[in-house]
């Protein structure tokens, strides 16, 4: 049976030798560290709450990519959180407590996705429209006209 000693939850506190590895390089320290007494903490399964839950002292392991709007406090301090694994986030917490994990989303970010909506739903109707009004203009004069008599004649006359 294989087991992948490799594997990190999301979010856990590392064992001495993943603390290590953590901090010693980047995705190759991976392949020859045994991972697998990390244990699970914070769940991230509503990412847009802040997670809570006690930590004991070590090295905590974010595994989503490094972003300066997430912070982690443990019992209220700020715990500074840096580069593990080449792309990822860790912290070592000094003292056992209760770890707080949040994400700050500033406004501008919701402002620019909105802006994004506006432009591809104008987009989309722009593109769609010009062909639902020559539908309605063609049905509103049934009996329209049409000149089929040549623009220019191209004929050579001798």
């Amino acid at each position: 049976v294989f087991e992948n000693l490799q594997v990190i939850p999301t979010t856990a506190v590392l064992t001495e030798a993943g603390s290590r590895a953590a901090g010693s390089g980047g995705d190759e320290a991976l392949a020859v560290v045994d991972m697998s007494g990390a244990s699970v903490t914070l769940s991230l399964s509503s990412p847009w709450k802040p997670a809570s839950a006690s930590v004991p002292a070590g090295t905590v392991h974010v595994g989503v990519p490094l972003d300066d709007n997430w912070a982690l406090s443990v019992d209220g301090r700020a715990v500074d959180l840096g580069a593990s694994f080449g792309s990822v986030m860790s912290a070592t917490v000094d003292r056992p407590g209760v770890a707080t994990l949040t994400h700050d989303r500033p406004l501008s970010r919701l402002f620019w996705v909105l802006v994004q909506i506006a432009s591809w739903s104008a987009l989309l109707l722009g593109r769609c429209q010009p062909r639902f009004l020559r539908r309605r203009v063609a049905a509103r004069n049934g009996n329209v006209a049409v000149d089929t008599s040549p623009v220019i004649d191209l004929e050579v006359r001798r």
